[in-house]
């Protein structure tokens, strides 16, 4: 009798954990990305993902239960290299093209935000968010990039970000 109580509480506790998990698929090829396919959580239904497409940044947001997913497509040549969510706003690092020439070689470092509120709880109804980002360059350097951020709020409520990255020359 012991061992059969035992078996059932363990199952039960077994089923509650798995459960709780959500998963899903990400199911783009990244071979040739510049960036790996990112994923953080918003909360416990809901999660965002980054991954590229055609040379597009592109961030999926998922919630359980939900048979689609709402994407949000950035402008074309940016790559994300890390990202961070404060409520229900999505912080993020990389690098984009020089503006004038998206073939020219020369990067610039970006940091860019945009709000999920109207793609939580199936409530998008076909508005779309705005993008918003900075780009940033050191003066005699091609490349540029932030590859490592952290957002927060202070106690007054202002958002800051932090990024980390690199600048380099391409020939000596």
């Amino acid at each position: 009798l012991f061992t059969v109580l035992l078996a059932v509480l363990c199952s039960t506790a077994i089923n509650a954990q798995v459960n709780s998990e959500m998963g899903f698929i990400l199911n783009v090829p990244y071979n040739n990305s510049f960036t790996d396919p990112l994923v953080r959580s918003v909360n416990e239904t809901t999660i965002v993902a980054y991954y590229e497409h055609n040379f597009n940044g592109v961030f999926v947001v998922m919630q359980q239960g939900s048979l689609t997913a709402d994407t949000i497509e950035l402008p074309q040549r940016q790559h994300v290299y890390d990202f961070e969510i404060i409520d229900n706003t999505v912080y993020y690092c990389g690098e984009m093209p020089a503006a004038s020439n998206i073939y020219d070689p020369r990067e610039r470092a970006l940091v860019g935000y945009f709000d999920i509120s109207p793609f939580l709880n199936n409530n998008n109804n076909g508005v779309n968010t705005a993008v918003n980002y900075c780009k940033f360059e050191v003066e005699n350097r091609d490349h540029n990039k932030l590859k490592k951020m952290i957002a927060y709020k202070d106690t007054q409520g202002d958002i800051y970000v932090m990024a980390i990255g690199e600048s380099y020359l391409c020939d000596q």
